[in-house]
This record gives C-alpha cells, structure tokens and sequence, in this order.
C-alpha cells in the first residue's frame, strides 16, 4: 500500500492496476495515454497523440495527431495522423488513413490494415466496412453501411445508403 500526502511526482509511464497512465511507451512528452495499453508501441516518432480507454492507439508507431477516444479505438492505427475517434471500436481497423473523424461505435470500423483517409462517420456503425473509400461523410446509424472503396459519398438518415459498396459521389 502506498500513501501520498500531498503531491507525487512520477517520470515516465506508470501503470495502476494494469491502467497505464503517462505519455505511452516511449514516454513522448506531447502524447498522453489513459488506458490499459493505450499507446503501448508508440516507439520514437509518434507525437501529439491522445489514447484514452482499453488498448486505444496501442498499434500508433509514428502517426501524428491522433484523438482515439473509447475502447479499441485506433487499434490498428500505425503511421496514420490527424485522425479522431470517439466510441468503442471507431476507426477500430484503419492503419494508414488520415483526417478521419469518427462518432460512435464502431463508426469508419472498417478491417484491419486498411488506409481510407477524410471519411466522417457519426452514429453507431456509420461507415462500418470502409476500407479504402476516401472523403464520404454518414451521419446516422448504420448509414454507408457496407461501403467499402467509394468516395465522395454523402448521406444522411438512419440507415441511409446502406446497401451501397463500392459507388462514388
């Protein structure tokens, strides 16, 4: 049992209970992790990142400017940047991609080692399946639902385009 009085001053990553609290693995002074594993292969590169809950950006090596929110958010995220993801399992597959904005769960899920890059998906399963589809924007649940390679893509409304997987604009 530890008790402090006061204020305790810990360098690097701690980790609580299996909660890894700090600047993630390599301990990056512009990143911060709140999370079991959270940030955890961040090794030398990745900067100005954000990690909060259960393995959130635990796969980010040199992506920049991530904001990975919820529970396996970001999970597969390696080099991407610039992306943010709120819900548990949001942006759950991308790698590559960037300027992505996801609200919900599993929203821009997509599957694991996919790049797509300036998608926004808000509500739960918005843009679930992209893969590489790039600048479709869904706000809804389970709009674009099975899109996978399209681009340019806009609807609104629960459900809306959900059957379409490979159209554009």
């Amino acid at each position: 049992l530890l008790e402090v009085a006061g204020t305790a001053n810990v360098t690097g990553t701690t980790t609580i209970q299996g909660l890894t609290v700090g600047k993630g693995f390599s301990s990056i002074s512009n990143n911060t992790a709140l999370g079991v594993s959270a940030l955890a292969a961040t090794i030398g590169a990745g900067s100005e990142n954000t990690a909060v809950g259960y393995q959130a950006g635990i796969a980010i090596t040199t992506g920049d400017s991530n904001s990975v929110f919820g529970s396996l958010n970001g999970s597969s995220l390696t080099t991407g940047g610039t992306n943010s993801y709120f819900g548990a399992r949001a942006g759950y597959g991308n790698q590559t991609g960037t300027g992505n904005t996801a609200v919900g769960y599993a929203a821009i899920k997509g599957v694991a080692a996919n790049s797509n890059s300036s998608n926004t998906g808000i509500g739960s399963a918005a843009l679930t399946a992209v893969t590489t589809g790039i600048e479709n924007t869904g706000v809804g649940a389970n709009v674009l639902l099975a899109l996978t390679t399209g681009g340019t893509n806009t609807a609104i409304g629960m459900k809306a385009l959900g059957g379409v997987v490979t159209g554009s604009g």
